[in-house]
C-alpha cells in the first residue's frame, strides 16, 4: 500500500478518521486499496514493476489525497467537502503529468546509505 493508517493521521484526526471509517480499520483499507488501484492505472505507463516498493513521497500523498475523497463519497457522496473534491481532483491532474511525462518521479534501485570513509596516514619507520 501506498499509504497507511499513520499517514492519515498526520492530515486528519482520529476522530475524524473513525467517523469516516466507521472505525473500521478495513473501510479504510479499502478506499486505500482504491485509490492505490488508480494511482497504479497511471503509473503502468512508466514503470514495469507495480506496485512500487519504495513508495516516494508524492505517491503516499497522492493515495491519501484519492482515498480521503473515497471514504468521504462513501458516506456523503452528495456532500463532499470542496476541499477534499480539489484534492482528489489535483492528485488526478497530477497522476495525468506523471503518466504523460510531464513530471518525473524516481525510484532508487537501491536506498542510499550513509558510508564511514576512514584514513590514516601512511605508516612511518624509524630506525
Amino acid at each position: 500500500m501506498y499509504s497507511t493508517k499513520e499517514d492519515f493521521l498526520k492530515r486528519v484526526s482520529e476522530d475524524d478518521l473513525n467517523s469516516l471509517t466507521d472505525k473500521e480499520d478495513d473501510n479504510l483499507e479499502e478506499a486505500i486499496n482504491t485509490a492505490d488501484s488508480i494511482i497504479d492505472g497511471y503509473l503502468s505507463n512508466i514503470f514495469s514493476e507495480l506496485p512500487l516498493d519504495d513508495t516516494p513521497k508524492i505517491i503516499t500523498q497522492i493515495s491519501i489525497d484519492i482515498a480521503l475523497y473515497n471514504l468521504h463519497s462513501r458516506l456523503q457522496y452528495k456532500d463532499i467537502p470542496d476541499h477534499i473534491s480539489k484534492k482528489y481532483e489535483g492528485s488526478i491532474k497530477l497522476l495525468e503529468k506523471i503518466a504523460s511525462g510531464e513530471i518525473k518521479i524516481s525510484i532508487e534501485d537501491e536506498p542510499k546509505q550513509g558510508k564511514i570513509i576512514i584514513s590514516s596516514s601512511p605508516r612511518r619507520e624509524y630506525r
